[in-house]
């Protein structure tokens, strides 16, 4: 456990974590054991689907599930497999769930449909838990996304991926672990701030997909509880001098080195357009590739989340320059 000094938000925070947990996950916030049977199955559409493998003992949740494209996509691919898309689901570091994702946007339960438009490209998807705040704090999770991309690196290829062809993404809160290892994995001085030493080479990892980060802590005063979810998971209650909180700000570490990104922000909440346009402001100054999607207002409000609900105009729209940005990256 890292539960360092108590702050005021987590009394509020433990209320919602455990509400939303019996609500829609029916198991406990924080757990060694898989929360359910492993199983190693091909779907109905030809997928491959092999669940509950542990990527690490340290920490609780430390489960994975692989999603194989198709029989002919991995025989075409030969010995060095195909490439792969490492996600981490949202939730506000307080719930939240491999498969289904973040219950706190419209659609909790298009995952499914969302994971194929890589695995209709041939591309594999591994979908990671990780342990909750407020009794796992920063930096667990960075290092966890560490931990399974340093598991794929030893053992990618048993399941036919290629760890040197990864994509890295994360909706919301497992868009803020991206955005944040992106730096640790491209800059050795901003590395050097966390416990740990990166287990995968920069060059494995060929793009990011940040899906509504919310990473401009001095946005967070608002009725919506970010304030509550970022500050149990930082452990900090002054977002604007707060050592973890300043760490946390991205765009202000990146000095000449960061990998290419797609990155979204919603019409619903200010925040993560914010967080977005700050890092694409960034990136455009030091020469790295950003694609930035932010539905127009004719599209009417999408709330957080939209990417992942492939049927409406914004997440159909920004899906597709999601591919046309990943086709770039890998070479395609």
């Amino acid at each position: 456990m890292t539960n360092i000094m108590k702050t005021k938000f987590d009394r509020r925070a433990r209320f919602i974590q455990n509400t939303a947990c019996r609500k829609y996950f029916k198991c406990k916030p924080n757990s060694f054991d898989a929360q359910s049977e492993a199983v190693d199955i091909v779907r109905e559409d030809g997928v491959r689907v092999i669940t509950d493998i542990p990527y690490g003992t340290k920490y609780p949740n430390s489960f994975l599930d692989i999603y194989l494209p198709k029989k002919e996509w991995m025989e075409s691919a030969g010995e060095n497999g195909v490439p792969v898309f490492v996600y981490f689901h949202g939730g506000g570091f307080l719930f939240g769930n491999r498969r289904m994702g973040d219950p706190l946007t419209k659609d909790p339960t298009g995952m499914r449909e969302w994971f194929g438009y890589f695995l209709d490209k041939g591309i594999g998807v591994v979908s990671a838990s990780y342990a909750f705040a407020p009794e796992y704090r920063f930096p667990v999770q960075i290092k966890q996304v560490d931990q399974v991309l340093g598991f794929l690196g030893g053992h990618g290829k048993e399941y036919g991926l290629d760890s040197d062809q990864m994509l890295l993404g994360g909706g919301s809160a497992g868009a803020d672990m991206t955005e944040i290892y992106g730096l640790v994995i491209s800059d050795s001085s901003y590395a050097a701030q966390f416990p740990f030493v990166p287990t995968v080479r920069r060059e494995q990892i060929k793009g990011l997909i940040i899906d509504e980060a919310a990473l401009c802590f001095h946005t967070f005063k608002n009725p919506k509880g970010m304030d509550t979810m970022l500050g149990c998971w930082v452990g900090e209650e002054d977002f604007l001098h707060g050592p973890n909180s300043i760490l946390c700000d991205v765009p202000e570490h990146i000095a000449d080195s960061y990998i290419p990104t797609f990155v979204t922000g919603s019409t619903a909440d200010h925040f993560f357009i914010q967080s977005a346009l700050k890092l694409k402001v960034r990136l455009d100054e030091i020469g790295v590739r950003c694609d930035l999607y932010y539905p127009p207002l004719s599209m009417g409000e999408f709330g957080h989340g939209f990417l992942s609900q492939a049927e409406t105009p914004a997440g159909k729209a920004g899906n597709e320059k999601m591919i046309r940005f990943i086709d770039a990256v890998l070479g395609k």
